[in-house]
């Protein structure tokens, strides 16, 4: 039993400390793991984490082509840093925070002979607006990127915890590049290393700072990379400019001793009358509280129904229509309501966005095509006036995207269909007999205040004629969805007609007429619909002559 135990002990010894190898791959990372937890991005000099700088300091240190490595972290020092000669200016970061007076000051130096190298991850403002004349950055989202040069071939991979991701890489447009500019790297067939003269020397721009970070150099084709990356480079004395990146001013606390602030009841309570008068009121309340806080009677709370919400915000759809304008304000409702829902799903503010990145991300997440959320949000945010047909087809759009996305399932897609289309009659009408109606009856009251008897007869025929226009406003006239249509006279009793009994759909002026498969024709007459609700309609009729 000893010996059991002991071989068990053994095994599991083994098993535990020989799990876990630096060497161990996985199938979406052919390199091995880089062991580490922490990955936040922090491009700095000397820091040892996964996106550090210490590997690409080293063997800047230790290549034999620079005989100095210079770090400046007071940016104070610039004027004199650009008066050096023989020097290459360097600095890789998140951001290039040089005013537009210091990157000009750098540039001087630059003309003068010297060179610049700048990889950073957001373009330098005031630079780009120096050398570009428009945008020249676009982008490729791909878990590794492959680098090309004269000398050869190097994949790279975004890395976190171990495992590839999905990432930006940024690359340069050829046709907004002159001529004269040299690309050094190429990836995804864009420029991605350049090379631009300037005076008499030259300013070397890399974008994707990630790839010179110490997981990716110590890798063989980093290492590899780096190599060739370096035959790029002329000077041999390297600036680097560690005061580019922005460091927060840290206030210290004022430690000098406020002066006593005295209050005004302390001033106050000098007066022995007026402090017993205070505690005598304060311990008066104190008695009132305690006799007066027992509950005489138990509180019932009334009972509320509960209200359905849904009729509410029907009910503010149908106000909005009916004001003028009602097209942009329910296209303004409906752009509310995607970033709403995108947010609720996916976790990305549309809204807020600066950039085509969260449009991106979107995609990818989502599944539905970039060019068609761009096209749907191009209509959404629209801001010119529009009709009626553009809130149909962006409404189309938004509920396409709603499905494909998940952030609809086929339940709500089968509530949709059944979801009633209403389509009432004409208003004036219903106006007009209203106003018939109460002239009526006032008509009859000022009959029989003249003693004329038959006035009571307009009575009955007032009310009918009010109770008529009342109808005509409440009421609707059809209700259709893709399974039938509800057809509600204004006397008698609705008739139900199935969409595949219909076999064709002719209009004879304002007469539209339903031919019904083994039934009687369905007629309504145009002019007792309302204006608004004509064009659905006409759409009914073309939609129906096309099966």
């Amino acid at each position: 039993m000893i010996v059991v135990i002991l071989l068990a002990i053994t095994a599991l010894v083994f098993f535990l400390n020989g799990g876990g190898s630096a060497e161990k791959t996985n199938s979406s990372n052919p390199e091995p793991a880089y062991r580490s937890n922490k990955w936040e991005v922090n491009l700095e000099l000397g820091n040892k984490n996964p996106y550090g700088l210490y590997v690409f300091q080293e063997l800047l240190i230790a290549h034999g082509k620079f005989s100095e490595f210079n770090d400046y972290t007071d940016y104070t020092l610039l004027d004199s840093i650009c008066e050096l000669d023989s020097s290459l200016y360097m600095y890789l970061g998140m951001d290039f925070t040089f005013t537009k007076e210091e990157t000009e000051r750098l540039l001087e130096g630059v003309a003068r002979g010297n060179e610049l190298f700048l990889s950073v991850q957001k373009p330098p403002k005031h630079l780009f607006e120096y050398l570009f004349k428009d945008s020249p950055l676009t982008f490729q989202p791909e878990d590794s990127v492959l680098l090309h040069t004269t000398d050869g071939q190097y994949p790279m991979y975004y890395i976190y915890q171990s495992d590839t991701l999905t990432d930006l890489w940024n690359m340069f447009k050829p046709q907004l590049l002159a001529d004269s500019i040299k690309k050094h790297t190429t990836a995804f067939g864009h420029p991605l290393y350049i090379e631009i003269p300037h005076g008499e020397g030259s300013i070397f721009v890399h974008l994707n700072p990630v790839i010179f970070t110490n997981f990716q150099l110590l890798r063989d084709a980093g290492k590899a990379y780096f190599k060739s990356f370096v035959k790029t480079l002329d000077h041999p004395k390297i600036q680097y400019l560690s005061f580019a990146k922005y460091e927060p001013f840290k206030v210290e606390p004022d430690m000098t001793p406020e002066a006593p602030q005295e209050s005004l009841l302390s001033e106050l309570f000098k007066y022995p009358p007026f402090r017993w008068a205070f505690i005598m009121a304060i311990f008066g309340l104190l008695l009132y509280f305690f006799f007066r806080s027992k509950r005489e009677k138990p509180i019932i709370p009334a009972f509320e129904k509960s209200k359905n919400s849904g009729y509410a915000y029907a009910d503010t759809l149908a106000g909005i229509y009916f004001q003028g304008n009602h097209s942009g304000k329910i296209l303004r409702l409906m752009k509310r309501n995607f970033y709403d829902a995108v947010y609720k799903k996916f976790y990305i503010d549309l809204a807020g966005r600066k950039s085509s990145k969260p449009i991106v991300a979107l995609a990818n997440k989502s599944g539905v095509e970039q060019e068609k959320i761009e096209h749907l949000l191009k209509l959404l945010e629209t801001n010119f006036s529009i009709s009626d047909d553009f809130v149909s087809k962006a409404y189309l759009l938004q509920r396409d995207f709603y499905f494909r996305s998940g952030i609809w399932n086929e339940r709500e897609k089968v509530k949709l269909d059944e979801q009633y289309t209403i389509i009432y009659r004409s208003k004036s009408q219903g106006v007009s007999l209203i106003i018939s109606g109460i002239l009526l009856i006032m008509f009859g009251f000022m009959l029989l205040s003249s003693t004329i008897g038959w006035g009571v007869l307009l009575w009955p025929l007032g009310i009918f004629t009010l109770a008529l226009g009342g109808r005509i406003m409440g009421y609707p006239i059809i209700k259709m969805n893709k399974r039938e249509i509800i057809y509600q006279p204004l006397i008698g009793k609705p008739r139900n007609v199935r969409m595949n009994d219909v076999t064709t759909v002719t209009r004879d002026g304002d007469l539209l007429r339903f031919n019904i498969h083994k039934g009687a024709a369905l007629t309504i007459n145009l002019q007792n619909i309302g204006k608004e609700y004509r064009q659905n309609l006409t759409d009914l009729k073309t939609i129906i002559n096309a099966k």
